[in-house]
């Protein structure tokens, strides 16, 4: 429901959703309340009310918004919990210390974000390959995740990223500078503070040979 949106880019709007996206020519505004009767903007072109998980924007570029809920109940050691995400593909998957931290059965966040950060890569890789007119037959990435002990507390020092790819009669020169540009441009990359490194192998036409 709007009332008294007007020609002079002034505006008042009454809103009755839980939650919603403001988005203006120039600023995303977010907010998220159980009781909110009326919002204004002022200086106001244009509006909209988004539900979705993306939302794109007048000049063309698009907001992705992922979710996953972690549920824990006990202690830290004695404690156990699952995660789950909107997707499905994670319900209510099995974490705990054990999982984290010995060999326990389940998941636990440093394998998700090896998850994340191979599949972010591969896929930005074949993305900087395109740029270049070169497709891949197949590329298979292992990502580590190293979890270590730092001063008082943990933190994750470093992602090595692993790949080997298939690309016939590829120039090496230019698989090397899409490898580095995937490197430091996927956005998982970006989101690391850890340190980041990538072995390439790159597997030539002729059976067998490598470069």
């Amino acid at each position: 429901m709007i009332q008294g949106l007007s020609g002079n880019d002034h505006g008042r709007c009454a809103v009755h959703l839980n939650i919603f996206r403001i988005i203006v020519d120039a600023v995303d505004a977010r907010v998220s309340t159980s009781s909110l009767s009326q919002y204004t903007l002022t200086l106001l072109r244009r509006i909209e009310f988004s539900d979705s998980h993306q939302v794109k924007h007048q000049e063309g570029s698009i907001i992705m918004d992922r979710k996953a809920t972690a549920v824990w109940s006990g202690g830290l050691k004695d404690g156990k919990g699952t995660l789950s995400t909107d997707s499905g593909v994670l319900k209510q998957t099995q974490y705990s210390f054990s999982t984290r931290f010995e060999n326990g059965v389940g998941t636990n966040p440093e394998e998700l974000l090896a998850a994340a950060h191979a599949g972010c890569f591969t896929m930005a890789l074949s993305g900087q390959l395109g740029k270049a007119g070169i497709t891949a037959q197949k590329m298979e990435t292992v990502a580590t995740v190293t979890l270590a002990k730092v001063g008082e507390g943990f933190s994750i020092t470093k992602s090595h990223l692993d790949l080997v790819a298939h690309i016939p009669g590829v120039d090496k020169a230019k698989f090397d500078e899409a490898v580095k540009a995937a490197e430091t441009g996927c956005p998982v990359s970006k989101l690391f503070k850890a340190e980041i490194t990538v072995s390439a192998r790159l597997v030539s036409q002729q059976a067998g040979s490598a470069s």
